[in-house]
């Protein structure tokens, strides 16, 4: 049997290899524990704050994980209020949100980064917000 392991996640080239019945052979061969479930590459996996999968032109898309764009709108609410009642500055602010921002960029997200873009200079920068227009 081929098949490439990588941190956890192994991938086998044969797409129909869980439909046939082949998933407890596979078990068997890579010795997997009873918690251990088979899923179809096109489900794609969740791994470093990612979710990436293929298309079914075979390009490979990350995207953001939805749990870590609703962790930092909530993280930089919480910010921003503690910015407000003087017991951050803002540089500390900025900071935080510039890393997730890094983490971001190294998916397809684009478009998800001029909305946290905005939502971030609504709460911090209100003037110049009030300028800009949401796309």
């Amino acid at each position: 049997m081929r098949g490439l392991r990588r941190g956890g996640i192994t991938v086998h080239r044969n797409n129909g290899y869980r439909e046939r019945g082949n998933a407890d052979r596979y078990r068997s061969v890579l010795s997997l524990n009873a918690k251990t479930n088979i899923f179809p590459l096109k489900h794609g996996v969740d791994f470093l704050g990612f979710h990436t999968y293929l298309t079914e032109s075979g390009a490979v898309i990350r995207k953001v994980r939805r749990r870590s764009k609703n962790n930092m709108k909530r993280k930089l609410k919480k910010l921003a209020a503690l910015h407000a009642a003087g017991r951050i500055d803002a540089k500390t602010v900025e900071q935080s949100y510039q890393s997730w921002r890094g983490h971001a960029e190294k998916g397809n997200s684009y478009h998800l980064i001029r909305r946290t873009d905005h939502y971030y200079n609504s709460l911090m920068k209100p003037k110049e917000a009030a300028q800009c227009q949401k796309h």
